[in-house]
């Protein structure tokens, strides 16, 4: 295999095609600096930092065609240093050892199951998608999620698996745990149901907060503020995380404005808010039933102190029309 050819090419065997595929990556490098001479001590020193899992402080690599070879061994966590940033990492293996990739996506209305090639199981809600890898050789297992899912992960203690959204990296050893995170939302959640999961953050205003869970407790990360923290929530219920599974609504603190949206893709259907006055209002409701749309509408209203309507194909909850009917009873 060309691993195995590169392996080869590097411990000073005679590889042909190990030499051009370790080129063609030493190649799609921009703007090192190479000079004629090497500085000996500096790359022993640098390689002892490596072995004790340290950064390499060097940024320009010197080196003469004569230690090319040598300069291999070192050469991508130097180079690190200067150019490849973190989330590259995944990219630079992939030119030695591909992974291939496959992602399933639910359109509204509808939800699945997806296992995993370990044997992890991920249900997927409405409007989601999941990328992942078909098989787990790297030394973690990585996923990548857009919306909602529930997790039922296989425990491997030498292999964690990390769940990564847009502004977070769940990572676990093996547990079930329920992540919301719609990009069209303001707010990603985690919620853990047995187990224990490590939540971090990526984006660049939460990439130094990191929280660990326990069953019964949520971390959530609010994208609109400027300055955003993860927060935590102690001593949740956790027989309604992850109903949805079930085609079952839990409501469990939720602003008006995520419930419509919730709505709209549970049920594959045009729901929009008339009053933005309770868009902010926070609704706990569990629906133990399978109930149409108009139902769940009517149940709402009753609690909101409103009404709602039905303009086409569209359902508009506190409608224009259903103030009159919200003075009414004040």
């Amino acid at each position: 295999m060309d691993k195995k050819k590169v392996e080869d090419f590097l411990n000073g065997k005679d590889s042909v095609k190990g030499e051009q595929i370790f080129n063609k990556w030493y190649d799609s490098f921009p703007e090192v600096q190479y000079h004629a001479e090497i500085d000996t001590q500096l790359l022993q020193k640098e390689v002892d930092r490596i072995k004790n899992g340290k950064q390499p402080v060097v940024k320009v690599i010197y080196f003469s065609s004569a230690w090319r070879k040598i300069a291999a061994v070192v050469l991508p966590l130097i180079i690190a240093s200067a150019i490849i940033t973190y989330s590259n990492r995944s990219a630079l293996l992939n030119v030695f050892d591909p992974v291939a990739y496959s992602q399933s996506a639910v359109p509204a209305g509808k939800r699945t199951q997806v296992t995993l090639a370990d044997g992890s199981i991920v249900w997927l809600n409405a409007g989601s998608s999941l990328r992942y890898p078909e098989n787990f050789k790297r030394t973690t297992r990585e996923v990548y999620l857009s919306g909602e899912a529930f997790f039922e992960v296989a425990r491997d203690e030498h292999k964690p698996f990390i769940v990564y959204t847009k502004n977070l990296a769940v990572r676990v050893l093996g547990t079930s745990f329920n992540i919301q995170a719609y990009p069209e939302r303001d707010k990603e959640e985690v919620t853990v149901v047995t187990g224990k999961v490590n939540v971090t953050g990526t984006s660049t205003s939460n990439a130094k907060e990191s929280v660990n869970l326990v069953p019964g407790q949520r971390a959530t990360y609010a994208t609109t503020k400027e300055v955003s923290a993860i927060s935590l929530q102690h001593n949740l219920r956790t027989e309604g995380v992850g109903v949805w599974r079930e085609s079952k609504l839990v409501f469990d603190g939720m602003s008006v404005r995520d419930i419509v949206l919730t709505l709209q893709q549970h049920y594959a259907a045009s729901v929009t808010l008339g009053d933005s006055s309770l868009s902010e209002q926070k609704i706990s409701a569990e629906f133990v039933e399978v109930l149409p749309l108009e139902k769940v509408l009517g149940l709402l209203s009753v609690t909101l102190n409103t009404c709602y309507s039905k303009e086409g194909e569209n359902y508009v909850l506190g409608a224009e029309a259903c103030r009159s009917v919200k003075k009414e009873s004040n």
